[in-house]
């Protein structure tokens, strides 16, 4: 399997529908996967209005509009309310952590002065749920890693290089790993999930309504 096909199958499509409320002011790819989402969804319910999908869709179409779809456009930040917000985070977490596997596994080690300054798509490091970072730059993914003395015990002492977290803090130790980024779809797949850890990053903590 070449590395396209390698990459895809470890980093399956982003199940647009879960974030149908989120919030994607500063993602432009998700957003734009979203309206997309959002757009099919006002369609169908059009086509059952019409009766076009048969009798049953017409008596059960949503003429309404979803609240989702309003949330999403809301200018005030999204409350961290309910459980589904927390799948929500988690999954891209989650995303996160398998885009950085693919790219230390596919990928090759560098020196802290070869990782470029610009093209930042995320910056969890200081963070317990995403502790690294994530460039894009000339279709080459940059990834910068929270030292670990026991999983990076192997690699030279030469490569490691502290790093100053993107929203302030003391200096961590991190590795540096990069990988060029083989075709168009594959970059867009890339994005997409580091423009979802950007997302997650930025929501606030899970915060269950009392019952």
């Amino acid at each position: 399997m070449n590395t396209e096909g390698l990459i895809l199958q470890a980093l399956p499509p982003i199940e647009i529908a879960m974030f149908d409320d989120a919030q994607f002011h500063h993602e432009p790819r998700m957003r734009l996967l979203q309206r997309c989402f959002h757009d099919l969804r006002r369609q169908k319910d059009s086509w059952a209005a019409m009766g076009m999908m048969g009798a049953k869709a017409r008596a059960e179409a949503h003429t309404g509009p979803h609240l989702g779809e309003v949330l999403a456009r809301a200018t005030l930040p999204r409350a961290t309310l309910h459980p589904r917000h927390d799948v929500q985070i988690r999954t891209a977490h989650t995303l996160a952590n398998d885009l950085g596997t693919v790219v230390a596994s596919l990928g090759d080690m560098c020196g802290p002065s070869e990782v470029p300054d610009g093209g930042i798509l995320w910056c969890g490091l200081g963070t317990d749920e995403l502790p690294s970072r994530l460039q894009i730059v000339n279709d080459q993914v940059w990834l910068t890693a929270v030292y670990d003395p026991i999983k990076d015990a192997h690699n030279p002492l030469n490569r490691l290089g502290s790093v100053r977290p993107l929203h302030g803090g003391m200096e961590v130790a991190c590795v540096f790993w990069t990988m060029p980024i083989p075709t168009q779809k594959a970059f867009y797949r890339i994005q997409e999930i580091a423009e979802l850890a950007h997302w997650a990053l930025r929501q606030p903590k899970y915060a269950p309504q009392a019952s």
